[in-house]
């Protein structure tokens, strides 16, 4: 005769406990690809070997008092607007309001943030439905399909499908991560598309104001010196 003790039931109970521990230590260990760690900054405080000396003061000059440049401070996203030029502040509206690459840059940041929300939908089950309606006509020669002998009768098949596919090894947690990276890139695209936009059109209207000046002077001189000339 056989006896069977307490513990002798739980070993099988014990070892399958420990087979299923061991599965999903199994499947953690082989999800797809590392964890993202952000890299270390770069060990530098400035882009110059040195530092940068403050401009040399120009006393009875508006805005000629000595410059110093600002580490660490921050800058208005519509800074010339410090300018406080109405004509600068007209011509950059206009070019970020026309720019293609501006529009081109947006249009991108759109499609890889809808890519990103499609992959972050296969966390979800899908579900689709469809719905079907037949109508048949049989000759009276043939026996009638429906149990009620009706030669004409209607067939309506609805549907529904439900799919699921679970994350166990982490390649749409990887894949939601790449496209977000992306995403994310998209954006820093359109910061530096706008900043260069602006600062290209403000440089330019400061070159071309400049560049008027210039031809104003040198005509001036030129009166001058015909003048000069007439009375000699």
């Amino acid at each position: 005769m056989n006896y069977t003790t307490q513990d002798d039931a739980g070993a099988p109970r014990a070892c399958a406990l420990a087979v299923l521990l061991s599965a999903a230590a199994l499947l953690t260990g082989c999800a797809v690809g590392p964890d993202f760690k952000t890299p270390a900054p770069p060990d530098v405080t400035r882009y110059t070997a040195h530092p940068l000396s403050a401009t040399g003061a120009a006393p009875g000059i508006p805005g000629g008092e000595a410059q110093t440049f600002m580490q660490g401070g921050d800058i208005a996203a519509d800074w010339w607007t410090l300018f406080r030029s109405k004509a600068i502040s007209d011509l950059v509206a206009q070019a970020i309001a026309n720019n293609s690459d501006l529009k081109a840059a947006q249009a991108a940041l759109k499609a890889a943030h809808e890519n990103t929300a499609a992959q972050r939908a296969n966390y979800y089950p899908t579900v689709s439905a469809g719905f079907s309606a037949q109508r048949f006509s049989q000759p009276g020669t043939l026996a009638p399909v429906p149990s009620n002998n009706a030669f004409v009768y209607n067939l309506f098949t609805p549907q529904v499908s439900v799919s699921f596919v679970p994350d166990v090894f982490g390649l749409n947690q990887r894949s939601v991560e790449a496209l977000r990276a992306q995403e994310n890139g998209t954006r820093y695209q359109i910061a530096a598309t706008y900043t260069t936009l602006a600062s290209n059109v403000v440089v330019t209207a400061i070159q071309e104001a400049s560049t008027q000046a210039q031809i104003r002077a040198t005509r001036a001189l030129i009166g001058a010196e015909t003048r000069s000339v007439e009375i000699l």
